[in-house]
């Protein structure tokens, strides 16, 4: 079989189409060649051209040919030499790349990875949260539509710039988390490695994170009316405060509900809440203070406390 310098496109463009395929190999390093297709390729004008090595995978008897991909942009004769040799170290190294090649083609798409982990979801969210997933999503651009082994730390941060320039710098964080919980979900199945991860580790961050405040010349004019609607209607002094704890500190219904005596550090005056295990964060922890009037609903609820119940 025939050997040439398969760096040089001159040299590969010169490949002729004979009426049935052939290899040619490279002149410099053992196992790397070129299938030549039997016919030349309407558009083309050339054959079909594969670039593949020759090895023998772990757990192998006899030496196979392992295909990197068709000779183009995606490969160019420099780009199909460095697979070469990374997958030849791969090899030396007890893995099997045709395997790994076989997984990948296996690994989901962005949006179908969004869909199995949204069905696997310890309680499925209510359809407006699922809607709000779903523009995290979007927001994404052209990553929605590649696979997971397909985007790296360099798409991460191309990706969070045009959200945040975009969307703003909240839809930027929740869909660059949400992302990363894909990753997290899927990362033992495909072997994936993290690019949010690894764009966190190389420098990249996410803008600072604040719950949700009124503004102070609202709050002179909102709060007052609302307490008063909740004096003028609500007759259950559980669910009265209830009302007032979400009213002074601005936490959401499951985290007051959820609301543990334990849950306190009245020598440091503050409370821990964990955010709902359906949101992105999945578990994550916040340390809030324990203003007065907090303290007062939690002196009357222990007062009331129901022996045996922890919240």
């Amino acid at each position: 079989m025939p050997k040439i310098n398969l760096s040089s496109k001159g040299a590969i463009h010169k490949l002729k189409a004979t009426g049935k395929q052939y290899v040619v190999w490279d002149e410099k390093e053992t196992g790397f060649g070129i299938r030549v297709g039997e016919k030349i390729i309407e558009g083309l004008g050339r054959p079909n051209l594969t670039w593949f090595i020759m090895a023998l995978p772990p757990g192998a008897k006899t030496k196979r040919r392992i295909t990197i991909g068709r000779y183009g942009e995606q490969w160019t004769p420099t780009k199909a030499r460095h697979k070469a040799a990374e997958w030849k170290t791969q090899i030396r190294n007890g893995a099997d790349p045709a395997a790994k090649q076989k997984l990948a083609a296996e690994t989901p798409t962005v949006i179908d990875a969004f869909e199995v982990w949204l069905e696997h979801r310890p309680r499925q969210p209510i359809l407006p949260t699922i809607a709000k997933y779903r523009r995290y999503i979007k927001n994404l651009g052209q990553l929605e539509r590649r696979r997971l082994d397909q985007i790296d730390r360099y798409d991460i941060a191309k990706a969070f710039r045009l959200i945040t320039a975009w969307r703003g710098p909240a839809a930027a964080n929740k869909s660059i988390k949400l992302l990363n919980a894909l990753y997290i979900f899927f990362a033992d199945d495909y072997q994936l490695t993290n690019p949010v991860a690894d764009w966190l580790k190389k420098g990249g961050k996410k803008h600072t994170e604040e719950r949700k405040k009124l503004h102070p010349e609202g709050v002179s004019f909102v709060l007052p009316r609302w307490r008063k609607a909740f004096d003028d209607v609500v007759t259950d002094p559980l669910v009265m405060d209830a009302l007032l704890w979400g009213f002074y500190s601005g936490i959401r219904v499951g985290e007051i509900i959820r609301l543990k005596f334990s849950d306190f550090e009245l020598e440091r005056g503050s409370y821990k809440i964990t955010v709902n295990k359906n949101d992105i964060e999945g578990g994550k922890e916040w340390s809030l203070p324990l203003n007065h009037q907090l303290a007062d609903i939690l002196a009357r609820r222990f007062d009331k406390r129901v022996d045996g119940n922890p919240y």
